[in-house]
């Protein structure tokens, strides 16, 4: 069967005994082929049994999968990209999982569109129970109407785990929420775009979300990438979302007790999202209970548009005095901050790009400000009105160049930063190491190398080698620039202005080198390593490490 041909799977059960008739005794094998043992993905997956891997050739299968409650591997050989599921037609999930804990790999699942009455949502996938691990898949072009996660939906107890999947074109039509994924819904590294709800156009409510990119989503209402439980999303980016109400980028009204905490926002970057208010972020108490505060940490705003004062984050918190919202170690670049109604306290932050930035609508509560470097000034312990000198604004990267004023100048009192020194001032701290790459593999693959320390005048730095081979001497080269030369079948990064020879690696392949850092270097001054070393593995019979920049803040 040439599976880049349509082939429409008949019902499931005949599919099932034309799948038996085809392949013979299931008891014979434990893995499966589409279309060389099965002529359809829903047949192996009805004759399959608990462990057995479904291996699938590349084509498009059109045909609505069913797990039917098994723990098995069901893998597309050729990947995502050319192993299609389309569903299209069907008025199915184009994957429905009833319990167990499958393994899909490598597939696309789309047009599902289960009928606006059947169950509780997922146009894509759909999963009542289980632990079901979704990786590299695409969940693209599925519809719910009324329901919820138009591309990915985990009812209670189920939780579903996505690892480097993408989620696009979803939708969910006629009001409801969730359009990527919603709910009981674990994600790692994925790319959600382009999905739609009337809530939470790209996620709603699921269980976390980490080094994901979430952008151009759109909800009809709130929450253009991220409604509710916003404290389980970290290290994504959150990038060109709208909501025609509120929370462009990011959304939730909480229950709070008198005396809580709204749950904190940390660790995300909210870029160019639109919304009528809180371009980047809406976040409300429900209610009026007394003393509730809340917080926002290493969170970066840029170039969220809303009403005028009202762009970057919107903060909505009950009156009270014995309340404080607390902001740390924030960025905002051509955004403002809007807090209502308690104590605004904020320290390490950088407000560039606006003056007047910082809006508080704080009915006479104290406004406290220290450490931080804001546009036009600010009265405070510690501020400064001085460029932090981001290294690429225009391309949202906000590290810190060497010489900024901000590196090292944050509250002396607040948790260092990972290198040992004062804490930065903003979201995202200056790394005196930079990864220049062009490894060269050898007997445990690619030799790595990294340094720690400030680089600081007279303090205390180290550089390591791991993954090198045992044993041999190494070869430490130090340059003044970057080389970038071809070299024994590798990359020479260093220019090569001194050789340290006769670094021997320990018997698991390791070197660590501790050493001072010099004073009166001036800032930015920086010098290039690179390890190379005697390697049978090697192409030439040399491996090397990666590149390594130092600097000095």
């Amino acid at each position: 069967m040439d599976t880049r041909t349509p082939y429409r799977v008949p019902p499931a059960g005949l599919a099932i005994v034309l799948g038996a008739l085809l392949a013979g005794p299931a008891a014979a094998l434990t893995t499966w082929n589409v279309p060389g043992d099965y002529p359809s993905i829903h047949a192996a997956l009805g004759f399959s049994s608990d462990g057995d891997i479904i291996e699938v050739e590349p084509g498009t299968y059109h045909e609505y999968l069913d797990t039917f409650g098994k723990t098995l591997t069901l893998r597309g050989l050729g990947g995502a990209e050319v192993t299609i599921v389309d569903a299209t037609g069907w008025s199915k999930s184009a994957l429905t999982i009833s319990s167990g804990a499958p393994l899909i790999e490598g597939l696309t699942l789309s047009g599902g569109a289960p009928p606006s009455g059947a169950g509780n949502g997922g146009g894509g996938v759909a999963v009542a129970d289980g632990t079901p691990t979704l990786i590299d898949c695409i969940i693209r072009d599925n519809t719910v109407t009324v329901k919820t996660g138009g591309g990915v939906y985990g009812a209670n107890p189920a939780v579903v785990t996505l690892k480097g999947c993408t989620l696009s074109g979803n939708k969910v039509v006629s009001g409801g929420v969730g359009g990527g994924a919603a709910n009981k819904v674990l994600l790692e590294d994925c790319l959600v775009e382009d999905n739609s709800a009337s809530i939470g156009g790209g996620l709603y409510n699921v269980l976390g979300a980490t080094g994901c990119v979430i952008r151009n989503n759109t909800a009809t209402s709130y929450g253009g990438g991220v409604a509710l439980a916003l404290d389980k999303i970290s290290h994504c980016v959150i990038q060109g979302n709208t909501a025609v109400v509120n929370g462009g980028g990011m959304y939730a009204s909480v229950i709070v007790p008198a005396g809580g905490m709204l749950p904190p926002v940390a660790d995300v970057s909210l870029l160019e999202n639109t919304a009528a208010v809180g371009g980047g972020l809406y976040y409300a108490v429900s209610g009026t209970p007394l003393g509730v505060g809340g917080t926002l940490d290493r969170v970066v705003f840029a170039d969220n548009f809303a009403d005028a004062a009202k762009d970057g984050a919107y903060i909505n918190v009950a009156e009270s005095s014995t309340g404080e919202f607390k902001v740390t170690n924030c960025t905002f670049s051509n955004d403002r901050l809007f807090v209502t109604s308690v104590p605004l306290t904020i320290s390490n932050s950088i407000f560039w790009g606006l003056t007047g930035a910082i809006q508080c609508q704080c009915l006479g509560y104290p406004i406290d400000v220290s450490y931080s470097d804001v546009k036009g000034g600010f009265a405070g312990i510690g501020n400064m009105n001085a460029d932090p000198l981001f290294v690429d604004p225009a391309s949202f990267d906000f590290a810190l160049q060497p010489g900024s004023p901000c590196i090292n100048k944050g509250d002396p009192a607040a948790p260092h930063d990972a290198d040992g020194s004062i804490a930065d001032v903003g979201a995202v701290p200056y790394d005196a190491w930079t990864d220049l790459g062009f490894a060269l593999a050898g007997t445990q693959g690619e030799p790595v190398l990294a340094g720690s320390g400030p680089l600081t005048w007279g303090s205390s730095n180290t550089i390591e080698l791991t993954k090198a081979k045992p044993s041999v001497a190494a070869t430490l080269v130090v340059g003044l620039s970057q080389l970038g030369a071809g070299f024994k079948g590798g990359v020479m990064v260093p220019s090569v202005d001194a050789l340290f020879a006769g670094l021997p690696t320990g018997p698991a392949g390791i070197l660590t080198l501790p050493f001072t850092w010099p004073s009166g270097l001036p800032s930015a001054f920086s010098i290039y390593l690179q390890f190379w070393l005697p390697d049978p593995a090697g192409p030439k019979g040399f491996a090397a490490s990666n590149g390594l920049k130092a600097s000095t803040p």
